[in-house]
């Protein structure tokens, strides 16, 4: 069938014609349509596989804090120390919040765990601990209610839930906090952290860390925080840092990091190239008006509809900022101030060009325009007598 398509499509076309176009179109619009969108299913199929793909990739375990680490052995790094997760999964952009789930990954060491060795073992701390945040650690720990406790025995006698297929491996206990973001951007400037440079802009959110035994009030070594991020257009991540102050224990501090994903980058870059293309467009309509060449009447409207368009364009980006990212300044301001100019050109050039009353001159006779054609002629006097004396 694509055959004969291609053998009717190319009778209609003369030689010359068919030698002068593209491979694609000699064989005729439908068939052209066909390929097109063949081409197009398996473009979108295999950007739609690879965007879902990267999105919660890697499931939590202990091998994925390995990796996060080079490849380094966990019991000769981890001994004896605690591995906690803090999965990002809600962003709150009016009110510059982060909501964070946090869950015990595993530990490591016979102090920690219940397999009596140095091994790592996933879901395995068998200490009682209490988790704060965003506390600086001090006596007045003792008098604060702790972000989230965890008891060993929920592990020894874990749930209902725990039976159901796939779930032997997830913790039986998580807490969540809502941490602000970068509060201290009037003291860092880091424009960045702001939707000033939106697409482009990395939230974070910085925590200090402390976790105790309350059996015996003694501290828990945190070995690592996995950062984590399930929320849609976002790539979460963090950078766990451990800082030891000359004659005390060991302090912990976490940056939660996001940023907006490759395709949402790309989009809001497809639409500011857009807008630049449609805004060139009328600039080059309202030149060639004014060297007083002819464009047909339905593309000079065309300058008032995307005028109009312009603005939802804007509107339909991801997550839209109010106005006043950098993108708007170099692209949507620039937009509209540049069609606006030369649509009213348009509209005055066109009035003064096509709509101009017609000259008239007093050299010779005047036509009176109607059916009979009739014509006004110069007025002639008789030639005035003189009386004979």
């Amino acid at each position: 069938m694509l055959t004969s398509l291609k053998l009717r499509a190319t009778r209609k076309l003369s030689p010359p014609i068919n030698r002068a176009m593209p491979g694609l179109l000699r064989y005729g619009p439908w068939v052209s349509m066909i390929l097109c969108f063949i081409v197009l299913s398996i473009i979108a199929t295999k950007i739609t596989i690879t965007y879902v793909a990267s999105n919660f990739s890697s499931a939590v375990s202990m091998d994925l804090v390995a990796s996060a680490n080079s490849g380094d052995d966990l019991v000769g790094v981890y001994l004896a120390q605690l591995l906690l997760l803090a999965n990002v999964w809600d962003l709150d952009l009016d009110a510059q919040t982060m909501s964070v789930h946090w869950s015990v990954i595993g530990a490591c060491g016979a102090a920690y765990t219940f397999s009596g060795n140095n091994s790592c073992q996933q879901n395995g701390l068998s200490v009682p601990m209490n988790l704060y945040i965003n506390l600086v650690p001090t006596s007045s720990w003792q008098t604060t209610a702790p972000t989230g406790q965890y008891d060993p025995e929920s592990i020894l006698q874990p749930p209902p839930t725990y039976y159901l297929a796939g779930r032997q491996s997830i913790p039986t206990s998580e807490w969540d906090t809502i941490l602000p973001l970068d509060q201290f951007l009037p003291y860092t400037k880091d424009r960045s952290s702001s939707t000033l440079y939106y697409p482009f802009e990395t939230l974070n959110s910085y925590v200090s860390m402390l976790a105790l035994n309350p059996t015996d009030n003694s501290t828990i070594p945190i070995a690592n925080v996995r950062g984590y991020g399930t929320v849609v257009n976002w790539v979460g991540l963090a950078v766990f840092q451990t800082t030891t102050p000359p004659g005390e224990e060991p302090q912990y501090a976490l940056n939660l990091i996001q940023q907006r994903q490759l395709p949402v980058k790309a989009f809001v870059i497809v639409i500011v190239i857009t807008n630049w293309i449609m805004s060139l467009t009328v600039l080059w309509m309202t030149i060639i008006v004014l060297f007083r060449q002819h464009i047909d009447s339905g593309l000079l409207l065309a300058s008032t509809t995307i005028l109009f368009a312009i603005p939802q364009i804007r509107a339909s980006m991801p997550d839209a900022p109010p106005f006043g990212a950098f993108i708007d300044i170099g692209g949507y301001f620039l937009n509209v101030c540049l069609v606006s100019c030369c649509t009213s050109i348009l509209l005055l050039t066109q009035l003064r060009y096509r709509y101009e009353p017609p000259t008239t001159t007093n050299s010779g006779p005047v036509e009176a325009a109607g059916k009979d054609d009739y014509q006004l002629l110069p007025l002639q006097r008789d030639p005035v007598s003189v009386p004979e004396e």
